[in-house]
């Protein structure tokens, strides 16, 4: 007996679970539920046109999915954005002005790109003593913090955020006044966490959190358990440039917590 797509998937068997959906799709073209399931699949796996095109069929094919096929093509285009944003220089979006910390950041990141990590390790260092500080911290999980990061040493000050309009930004920790992740009801929920996210002096609204990591190499990780984003490994440089690889993992006060624990973020007044 065949095991399904997400009999598969949930055995940690992405690549056969992405062949399955592609025959279940072949036999019942007409069927745009098996659609989306090989497009989360295909996301998942990191093969982002193979997604776009299905939800452009389904979208063709059937009115009443048009919408969902229309924001999933959204999402896509956000994660395109941001593999650009690594891998090819592409900035990202910013909430108002960026803060000099998030400019280091980005300058970090183009060093990298040009293979001078001594370079980016000084812009990752880089201490931004204009910044206000939030003294009052944040409630993260029910529990009191006064500091948040992410353990990639490149994405430290940032949650990176895509939107329903297909943007891709970078939010420092300091603007969110409060964040509440949704339970995941699909399997593309585990790769792009849905919450409702507050900003300082910025809109509110639904987003889509990437929860795991881009490949330091640029590539999809061969190991299964980090591609599906149910562990988290670190590549460290000679310049002790930490980055990580599967799922993302904050820092909230001194405690590791792996992102799809993360529920709540509330900054305290």
């Amino acid at each position: 007996m065949n095991m399904t797509p997400s009999e598969l998937y949930q055995a940690g068997q992405l690549d056969e679970a992405v062949q399955r959906s592609v025959e279940l799709v072949k036999k019942n073209p007409a069927d745009s539920n098996l659609r989306f399931q090989l497009a989360e699949l295909s996301c998942i796996a990191g093969d982002l046109e193979r997604a776009d095109r299905q939800m452009e069929t389904v979208s063709n094919q059937d009115t009443q999915a048009a919408m969902a096929a229309a924001l999933f093509r959204q999402l896509v285009r956000a994660e395109l954005s941001r593999r650009e944003c690594f891998c090819s220089g592409r900035m990202p979006e910013f909430i108002g002005t960026p803060s000099p910390q998030l400019q280091n950041h980005v300058r970090a990141l183009t060093a990298i790109r040009e293979n001078d990590l001594v370079e980016a390790a000084k812009w990752i260092g880089a201490v931004d003593e204009s910044a206000p500080k939030h003294t009052k911290g944040w409630i993260v999980n029910d529990n009191s913090v006064t500091a948040i990061r992410d353990l990639d040493d490149v994405l430290a000050p940032i949650l990176e955020v895509h939107t329903s309009t297909g943007k891709y930004f970078w939010i420092q920790w300091d603007q969110i006044v409060a964040l509440e992740v949704h339970p995941p009801k699909r399997s593309i929920d585990l790769l792009w966490r849905q919450a409702s996210l507050s900003i300082e002096s910025g809109p509110d609204g639904e987003v889509y959190l990437p929860a795991i990591y881009l490949d330091p190499d640029g590539q999809p990780a061969t190991d299964a358990s980090l591609r599906l984003g149910r562990s988290t490994d670190w590549v460290e440089s000679g310049d002790s440039i930490v980055r990580g690889r599967g799922q993302k993992t904050l820092l909230a006060g001194d405690v590791d917590l792996p992102f799809m624990s993360l529920v709540t973020i509330e900054r305290q007044e």
